[in-house]
């Protein structure tokens, strides 16, 4: 099974991951992964061809000593984020990365030229300042205009229901317009969303679970005010489609990722529990019809060792997107074992695998 590239000072032998797809408009032909122990970050690519067959390398940079973090404070869940700003091509060659504990924003550009990840801008005053605190409970959620290009981001804090929205990353701003966003709810668990687009690829709504109750939230856009967000419930939980209790523990027990059809349109969300390995579909998700959730019968842990029941454990999930925008299938990384495994066939529940990916010898 391919494993992640091992980086140099681990420290601890668990920690959560972030993961950032590498997009071209022919489709996702790799993904990084920043280590949250020490900021090192490895290169996951060779995959264009093959999805089950990759190659793992760890880069020369490191993204804490970029920013200027030590790399011996080891960070948390949902306290950093790394997120692809997409142009009007299906580019992704920059990236939003995103200090949730200090409120501190950069950009880093030309991702994965040479060895590096990518260079660095800084935005000035840490414009998510206001909101910043240590907690981990928050989502960034990316917003995308009707040519697909990333136009700005909403960093939401679940504890509070506050948020604000960074305009400008369409041109990487680095004194960027910032905005508060009223009436947003509170949650009670841990917050998971997945971004919901249109056929223009624009972003029309966030789908947002509270991972405590397992109740669902969407989060509709006004088009024309991207400060003002309606919310408005969803009729479906995530319970009982899976279980209330988690066998392992999990400071994200959710995660949730949207699949495209071949029109850019949201189809569905795909949604894998890292507390138990089960996996559910919830279909027609922007259907104006009643959407169903499906369970599915793919376990994660059917490929996974599960020998460590009582160490928490993280699942981070990256897209892999064809040219024409659909969602072929779904790598998934480990926190614990740092292995790789993929599902293929997310929208077609019959046809639905999941299968660890082997290094490219």
């Amino acid at each position: 099974m391919l494993t992640l590239s091992p980086v140099a000072g681990q420290g601890d032998s668990n920690a959560p991951v972030v993961a950032l797809p590498r997009t071209a408009s022919t489709g996702t032909d790799s993904f990084f992964v920043l280590d949250l122990r020490n900021g090192g970050v490895a290169r996951v690519d060779q995959l264009r061809r093959d999805a089950l067959k990759g190659r793992s390398r760890r880069l020369t940079q490191n993204l804490f000593q970029d920013i200027g973090r030590p790399q011996t404070s080891a960070a948390t869940t949902n306290e950093i984020f790394l997120r692809p700003i997409y142009d009007a091509n299906r580019n992704a060659r920059s990236a939003l990365f995103v200090e949730t504990s200090t409120g501190y924003v950069a950009y880093f550009e030309q991702l994965g030229k040479g060895s590096t990840f990518g260079r660095i801008s800084t935005v000035i005053n840490r414009p998510f300042a206001p909101i910043a605190v240590g907690d981990g409970r928050f989502a960034l959620l990316m917003k995308r205009g009707s040519n697909g290009r990333t136009e700005g981001a909403y960093l939401y804090h679940a504890t509070t229901g506050r948020a604000l929205y960074f305009d400008g990353l369409a041109k990487l701003e680095i004194d960027p317009t910032m905005t508060p966003v009223p009436n947003l709810p509170t949650l009670s668990g841990q917050v998971t969303a997945a971004e919901l687009q249109s056929v223009d690829e624009e972003t029309v709504a966030f789908l947002v679970v509270d991972g405590s109750d397992g109740s669902m939230r969407y989060f509709d856009l006004n088009l024309d005010r991207a400060s003002r967000i309606s919310v408005r419930e969803s009729p479906l939980s995530l319970f009982p489609t899976f279980d209330t209790e988690s066998k392992n523990p999990s400071p994200q027990r959710f995660i949730a990722v949207p699949v495209q059809g071949s029109d850019d349109n949201t189809e569905h969300v795909f949604f894998v529990d890292a507390g138990n390995g089960d996996t559910a579909l919830l279909e027609n998700v922007n259907n104006a019809s009643r959407p169903t959730m499906r369970k599915l019968s793919i376990n994660l842990y059917s490929v996974l060792r599960t020998d460590v029941a009582t160490t928490p454990r993280t699942i981070v999930a990256v897209p892999n997107v064809s040219g024409n925008g659909t969602t072929n299938g779904i790598w998934l990384i480990d926190s614990i074992t740092r292995a790789v495994v993929y599902i293929q066939d997310p929208a077609t529940p019959g046809d639905t695998t999941l299968r660890r990916v082997t290094p490219d010898n």
